[in-house]
């Protein structure tokens, strides 16, 4: 734990059957989210872990299966964090629209000049 508290990029060399891998990992991804992609899906409280990656980097969505439990929450997390992040929401969610106008809300989206 204190490895990965000291240097977030640990998390690559820390087995996934470690007694409290789960806490060693939302640790990881408070310092950088985009280590969730060190974290097997099958970790207990994936989806806790994910939600803070992508509050962390919203491009961390990347790496979060839309199968994993509160998907749409975690996509809807990732757009508010990062606009961009709607490039990794599959279209077919349940939710995509809102997803998309949150995305299109954000304020980098805002910031970038589109040509068409």
């Amino acid at each position: 734990m204190e490895a990965v508290k000291n240097e977030g990029f640990a998390l690559e060399y820390v087995p996934s059957d470690t007694s409290n891998y789960d806490q060693i990992a939302m640790e990881a991804v408070k310092k950088a989210g985009r280590l969730l992609y060190y974290v097997p899906s099958d970790t207990s409280n994936y989806d806790q872990i994910a939600m803070e990656a992508v509050k962390n980097e919203g491009f961390a969505l990347e790496y979060v299966p839309s199968n994993t439990p509160n998907y749409d929450q975690i996509a809807m997390e990732a757009v508010k964090n990062d606009g961009f992040a709607l490039e990794y929401v599959p279209s077919d969610i349940s939710n995509y629209d809102q997803i998309a106008l949150e995305a299109v809300k954000n304020e980098d989206i805002k910031k970038t000049k589109l040509s068409y």
